[in-house]
């Protein structure tokens, strides 16, 4: 009977040591996946300051491209400007010149 119990005993602190084992390498495992999810989230952080970066850009490079076209629409209006008054300057030219010619 002393034989059983020791034997229990003994099969119990083989059992206890196994849990322990299987604890302390779920430990070293959970430890790992945090490290990992660590640097994750410190890629996904990085990532997110980027893509920040690069919208800021974009809207600085909108303002420009804006007003580049702006500035498009202005010279294209003066240059028909021009082209009307250069237009109007050559016919009004022409007419005095065949006005006076059949003096």
């Amino acid at each position: 009977m002393a034989y059983d119990r020791n034997k229990m005993l003994q099969e119990g602190v083989t059992r206890l040591d196994e849990a322990q084992s299987i604890a302390n390498g779920t430990h070293r495992v959970a430890l790992e996946v945090m490290g990992t999810m660590q640097d994750q989230r410190l890629q996904l952080q990085n990532a997110a300051d980027k893509i920040q970066g690069a919208k800021d850009n974009t809207q600085v490079s909108g303002k420009y491209i804006t007003g580049m076209e702006r500035r498009e629409m202005l010279y294209k209006l003066l240059l028909s400007v021009v082209a009307v008054v250069l237009f109007l300057l050559i016919v009004s030219l022409l007419y005095i010149k065949v006005t006076r010619s059949h003096r």
